[in-house]
């Protein structure tokens, strides 16, 4: 997947003063659909349980816990309800000023190993994911000093403790695939307000049909028509929860034909109405979006 392509799906800005993206989740999202970021994403559970859904497992996150996700990789996420959480993004740019090789670079955190060194390593990059979060809240005198100094000692700690040799280079086929996939999650974002149908994907992708839900469901865990829903739910659950539009308009606009068909969707995923998903987070206004300009909305 190109440059291009993985900026397509960031879903970041940086914070005044810094060149990272930081986020206190005080407000449980439920779930993100496949995506990428053009750089490195750390994801801190505060309470409740994350899932973090890569291609081919899904890691869950209980209290304490944090995972990372290296440049470029397809991952989903969802939450609990009321989960609280800690969200942070190194843009590759940032990443190249300081790390040069960074492109060679690969990092592997297993919040649930058994080794007591690799605990106290994390444990220690817990801390200071902490407090981010505490000299965020408090903001005393000049606090973003204090912020961009945690930056860098994360960046050492990443460097010095979990940077592990870059997994074997991908085969023709391999990359073939990813091609594949990365053109089918770029059709989607861009056409789910539309109808969709199988055989035009298919034909976007040039693959015979039968061979393209095998093909799909294979390489992402979820069949073609799962994802496409998923990402519908996103936008429609980011709508009510932004906007008094109404529902019906919110359903109709996010590319769902079909009343009954919604509701079961919803109802799977939310375990409510979207009448009463709204009406239980009254205060919040906005969330930030999967955007093609890097930019929270």
């Amino acid at each position: 997947m190109n440059q291009s392509e993985i900026r397509k799906y960031e879903m970041s800005a940086t914070m005044e003063r810094s060149d990272v993206f930081f986020m206190k989740i005080t407000e449980s999202r439920y779930s993100i659909p496949f995506h990428w970021h053009n750089g490195i994403e750390i994801i801190c559970n505060l309470s409740g349980k994350v899932w973090v859904s890569l291609k081919d497992r899904t890691i869950e996150l209980n209290e304490g816990e944090f995972f990372l996700v290296n440049i470029g990789t397809l991952h989903a996420t969802k939450s609990t309800p009321g989960n609280i959480g800690i969200l942070v993004e190194f843009p590759n740019e940032f990443l190249k000023k300081y790390i040069p090789d960074i492109e060679a670079c690969y990092y592997d955190i297993n919040p649930h190993t058994t080794d007591r060194k690799i605990q106290t390593k994390l444990q220690i990059f817990f801390k200071i994911l902490t407090d981010m979060d505490i000299i965020i809240s408090i903001k005393p005198e000049d606090y973003m000093l204090r912020f961009n100094s945690l930056v860098f000692e994360m960046l050492f700690q990443l460097q010095h403790n979990f940077r592990i040799p870059m997994p074997e280079r991908k085969t023709k086929t391999q990359k073939k695939h990813e091609q594949r996939l990365s053109m089918l999650i770029e059709y989607v974002y861009s056409h789910y307000r539309d109808p969709i149908s199988i055989q035009e994907a298919a034909n976007y992708v040039h693959l015979q049909p039968q061979y393209f839900c095998r093909f799909f469901k294979e390489n992402m865990g979820i069949s073609f028509l799962t994802f496409v829903n998923d990402v519908r739910l996103y936008y429609v659950y980011q709508e009510l929860m932004s906007t008094n539009l109404p529902i019906g308009q919110i359903i109709a606009e996010n590319g769902f034909t079909n009343y009954a068909t919604f509701r079961k969707l919803f109802d799977a995923k939310f375990h409510c109405t979207p009448k009463e998903l709204r009406n239980s987070h009254p205060d919040v206004k906005m969330d930030f979006l999967i955007t093609d300009n890097n930019t929270v909305l």
